[in-house]
């Protein structure tokens, strides 16, 4: 709790940008109190008669006075209907009044008990506060029903014209009297943030693009699965949205037709109103990048092993004309434990028949030195699936060097100004030879000379001793 500020926070708010709004709702509204006499409560769960528990983002409580406020992170701009709020993206926030209604008739039967008990129930009254930057609209007329629904400031005005000060003595009792409910909700397990109906176990990463995390399904089907948030507010002005929410999804088309145990496949999809959650199979591991030393621990069999796995799962994916582009140590999750691995990172694929790319396309992404030599210096070849060969070559160097790169300036490789660099692990095998050949056979900087179909290498590893 913040005695500057009054706030007492009693439970979990949303994972992400809903959380950060409902964050800031309470501090704003909390600015604009009186200094004494009024308490902001936030993430409050009650039960109901069948012990379900319903989540009020925030309740402003003064004197003679109780509101119950929910909080819509919105995008662009809302259409309020008889008792539902209409998204630009088609999301709905369904029963939105009939649910304030239900919450407020909760709060108001727990504040008749210990260690409230108040004799006289204040008048209790619901808002839904929706961001600054979304416009509402109607489809009905306006009536005191979905008025209700106001942007932060507009309700901010509202409430410093009502809010009036208390004496300091039925102030104090006030926040004692939440400050002890607080008390025993911390003897209570709290149920964590949710996004759509998956259960947040754990933030994975946050990039310019979206928000990763490790989620549970909802029971009776308890398993783990990775998501992946696409936020509208990073995605562009609502006026160009719906083109980058086109790309997005296509990309999420081109991988749902793929399913191979080595990828990391995804399942759905589902909108909130604020964002675009891609559902993938959740896989136990870390990135590669950060394996080099388990992969050192490695003999030549196990890593050549995961080589013919790694060319089997690209070849995989040409045969479904579908292009990785951007393969790197970051895109794989291994797990050392038994040497398996899952493929991933498609956020560049695209269809085979539709693939026209740059340098510009990965810049800030990937590694100059995975980006294949004819990228660089804008060449055409006569198979776009060699640039993938290309970066599967990289892979498999650099698991035979134990985490080594091939060359140290890409530019230079490309213009023929450097060489690859002579691997060195297991120069007492004799039969590293053949592999190393056909490891320096997908480096080549020259396309055409690189083994196509990729699936070519892997039957050369397999005809190998390994």
């Amino acid at each position: 709790m913040s005695d500057r500020h009054r706030i007492i926070e009693l439970g979990f708010r949303p994972i992400g940008p809903s959380g950060l709004f409902e964050e800031v709702c309470a501090q704003r509204i909390s600015e604009v109190l009186p200094p004494e006499g009024w308490v902001v409560i936030s993430s409050l769960s009650l039960p109901n008669a069948r012990s379900e528990f319903r989540e009020i983002d925030i309740v402003v409580h003064g004197p003679d006075y109780v509101e119950l406020v929910e909080v819509k992170n919105c995008f662009g701009s809302i259409v309020v209907k008889e008792d539902l709020l209409e998204g630009f993206d088609g999301f709905r926030w369904g029963r939105v009044f009939s649910k304030a209604d239900m919450k407020a008739r909760l709060l108001k039967e727990r504040l008749s008990k210990p260690p409230f008990s108040f004799s006289s129930l204040p008048y209790l009254s619901t808002r839904v506060v929706v961001p600054d930057r979304c416009q509402i609209t109607f489809a009905h007329k306006e009536h005191g029903r979905n008025k209700l629904v106001l942007n932060l400031s507009e309700y901010l005005q509202l409430l410093k014209a009502r809010a009036r000060p208390a004496s300091t003595k039925s102030a104090g009792r006030l926040l004692d009297k939440w400050s002890s409910y607080r008390s025993l909700q911390n003897s209570v397990p709290r149920t964590p943030t949710k996004l759509g109906r998956f259960r947040i176990t754990k933030m994975l990463s946050q990039t310019a693009e979206y928000l990763e995390y490790l989620a549970v399904d909802e029971p009776p089907c308890d398993i783990d699965v990775h998501l992946k948030e696409y936020l509208y507010s990073h995605l562009g002005d609502p006026s160009n949205i719906e083109g980058r929410l086109r790309s997005v999804v296509r990309d999420m088309c081109i991988l749902r037709a793929l399913r191979h145990p080595k990828l990391q496949c995804v399942t759905g999809h589902f909108r909130t109103g604020y964002s675009l959650v891609q559902v993938s199979d959740w896989f136990e591991g870390c990135a590669l990048s950060g394996c080099w030393g388990q992969i050192e621990q490695m003999t030549l069999g196990e890593r050549v092993a995961l080589m013919i796995d790694l060319c089997d799962v690209m070849h995989f994916c040409h045969s479904k004309r579908v292009l990785h582009r951007s393969l790197s140590d970051r895109c794989i999750t291994l797990s050392c434990a038994d040497n398996d691995f899952r493929v991933g990172g498609f956020e560049f694929s695209r269809r085979l028949d539709s693939v026209t790319s740059t340098v510009r396309d990965f810049e800030g992404s990937l590694d100059p030195r995975s980006i294949p030599p004819e990228l660089l210096l804008q060449k055409e070849t006569e198979s776009s699936q060699l640039g993938d060969a290309y970066q599967v070559g990289v892979l498999c160097y650099r698991i035979l060097e134990s985490g080594l790169w091939p060359i140290e300036n890409a530019l230079d490789y490309a213009l023929g100004k450097e060489e690859i660099r002579p691997m060195t692990t297991f120069s007492e095998d004799p039969s590293i030879a053949e592999v190393r050949q056909i490891v320096l056979q997908m480096l080549s900087r020259v396309p055409e000379q690189r083994p196509a179909p990729i699936g070519r290498c892997s039957a050369d590893f397999k005809a190998s001793t390994y």
